[in-house]
């Protein structure tokens, strides 16, 4: 399954987002579920909306978006959060592999375990009733900040449909930059979001994350050590380019998708040597 992640043709609606990433040769893609919100007011119906995609030879690989999910979230206005049952509508409707958990108001899950893995099961659960599976993605400035942290969440709550989302730009700019730790099986891995990271981060990560991430680049051995050691350890998670870029968004979403595409087949190629060259 090759991904084009909604983010990286932010600036496009759902339909654009598909016609453009079905034309540059990708299977799926992800979707937002404020732009499934958005294309619905638009007039489209989920059977359209899923006619598209079959016409199209797509399928959604996730859904995504700022979750409510822990004990606390239901007061936070720092940004806007949609409850688990929106995501388990969407993934439902639309058919989709998987649905992102992330925490985006810094609350430290490794100090609410338990609650967060209880909080955690009930995501799972919703995800598996539609077909679905749920995986957390870590980021550093997030109330959980690494694969482990994730890990710890994912093995207490113990759920089937449970597993993580590995960012590498995320890996890369924080402290799981040297891959997945030994400790978290490979398994645990149920998809991966592909983009590269400038050789210096930038003051500001936050504002770096979402204005400033590169295509996937061959040529960057950081980027490329990360990827072939999930491939050695036998990931078998699909893989989506989600590049944030105030550069991408100024370019037509075809020339975007197009350009994702090409990075993807080069970084394939580099992949695909044997790893001792």
């Amino acid at each position: 399954m090759s991904v084009l992640c909604s983010a990286t043709l932010r600036r496009a609606d759902l339909p654009t987002t598909a016609r453009a990433a079905a034309a540059a040769g990708f299977s799926a893609i992800s979707v937002f579920v404020a732009e499934y919100r958005q294309a619905r007011a638009d007039g489209w119906s989920d059977a359209a909306l899923r006619d598209l995609l079959d016409e199209l030879g797509l399928t959604v690989a996730e859904v995504d978006g700022a979750m409510e999910w822990l004990p606390g979230h239901d007061g936070f206005t720092g940004h806007r959060l949609f409850r688990p049952e929106e995501f388990a509508h969407v993934a439902g409707a639309l058919g989709a592999r998987s649905i992102t958990v992330i925490e985006v108001t810094g609350q430290p899950v490794r100090e609410i375990l338990d609650a967060a893995a209880g909080s955690y099961a009930e995501v799972c659960a919703r995800a598996a009733d539609v077909g679905a599976v749920a995986h957390i993605e870590p980021f550093g400035w997030s109330g959980v900040p690494d694969l482990s942290a994730a890990w710890e969440v994912v093995e207490r709550a113990g759920h089937p449909a449970g597993g993580l989302l590995l960012d590498t730009w995320h890996a890369l700019r924080g402290p799981d930059r040297e891959g997945l730790p030994a400790h978290v099986p490979v398994e645990a891995i149920r998809g991966v979001q592909v983009g590269a990271a400038a050789r210096q981060p930038a003051a500001d990560l936050r504002r770096e994350a979402v204005s400033a991430r590169l295509l996937p680049d061959a040529r960057d051995a950081a980027l490329c050590g990360l990827l072939a050691d999930l491939l050695r350890r036998g990931c078998a998670a699909p893989w989506g380019v989600e590049v944030f870029s105030d550069a991408l968004d100024r370019l037509p979403p075809q020339s975007v998708a197009r350009a994702a595409a090409r990075a993807c087949e080069r970084l394939s190629k580099v992949l695909a040597q044997p790893m001792d060259q």
